[in-house]
């Protein structure tokens, strides 16, 4: 029993359509890609996203990929490839050579063509290396209702592994050092300071994307 000042909220993933919204990558992205061009959101900041690959900047000397290919409805780091190339065309070919060699994992990609479902390449976007060559991303919570949005909080996920000196052309062997991610090995810090009105006003241009999705899409009501 609840009353009328309770607020219930699901968490857990289910196959509805609106949670095909959110959780899916492709269909996500899409419907961002979308406000952005009708709302002109200069605070919303998306990454080159195609099913053809879009590079980043690329220099021979650099530690870092400059490409991803991840499955769309995948999560915890499975389903992604880091890729250091030099063209669109270097790209198709070292990741269809690593699916065939990579018998790990070449089940999994496998399975997923098998289904006719196809990636998504993104231009590869780098934090600053921390203290130990650790890489890390800002996690975000935020509440989107029919009647508005809330940004509720937001934390550091560190890796604990170390960026390697140097990194070779190519589909990247050992991806863990680029995965930042709590189920692969990184650990939780706060958002400094300096960085809470740059996290708290991008968190916040998604959630309006992401709102206004939802209302386009679906009927949605408030009581």
């Amino acid at each position: 029993m609840h009353n009328d000042s309770t607020l219930v909220v699901r968490i857990k993933f289910y196959h509805t359509n609106l949670d095909y919204l959110f959780n899916h990558k492709w269909t996500s992205i899409q419907a961002l890609e979308t406000y952005k061009k009708r709302s002109s959101d200069l605070a919303l900041l998306l990454p080159a996203t195609g099913p053809e690959p879009v590079l980043g900047d690329i220099y021979p000397d650099d530690p870092f990929p400059n490409l991803v290919y991840k499955l769309p409805d995948l999560d915890e780091g499975k389903g992604v490839a880091f890729l250091k190339v030099s063209s669109a065309e270097h790209a198709r070919t070292v990741l269809k050579e690593s699916l065939h060699l990579n018998h790990r994992r070449k089940l999994l990609w496998n399975c997923y063509l098998i289904k006719e479902q196809k990636g998504l390449f993104q231009s590869y976007i780098r934090s600053q290396l921390l203290s130990g060559r650790r890489l890390y991303i800002i996690r975000v919570h935020v509440l989107i209702t029919p009647i508005g949005i809330k940004f509720l909080s937001a934390h550091r996920v560190v890796s604990e592994r170390a960026v390697p000196e140097y990194l070779p052309l190519g589909v990247v062997q050992n991806p863990l050092p680029y995965i930042v991610n709590y189920s692969v090995g990184s650990k939780y810090e706060v958002v400094p300071p300096e960085e809470e009105l740059a996290v708290e006003t991008a968190a916040l241009a998604i959630a309006r994307g992401l709102a206004w999705a939802a209302t386009y899409g679906f009927q949605t009501m408030t009581v």
